[in-house]
């Protein structure tokens, strides 16, 4: 089975797949830099409100 063959037994995929796969990534990055983004900004207080100033660095 040579390089043609293999490419010509393969399925076609869709054209909307890959940017769909795109988009499902940029968004899944989006949220976690803002989950890290909220996560950092509350950190303090919720160290200070479970007194665990000395273990926080």
């Amino acid at each position: 089975m040579n390089l043609i063959t293999m490419a010509q037994s393969r399925p076609n995929v869709k054209k909307t797949v890959r940017p769909l796969v795109l988009a499902a990534i940029v968004i899944s990055m989006f949220m976690a830099a803002i989950e890290m983004t909220i996560i950092s900004t509350a950190m303090p207080s919720i160290v200070g409100e479970l007194g665990g100033f000395s273990l926080y660095s």
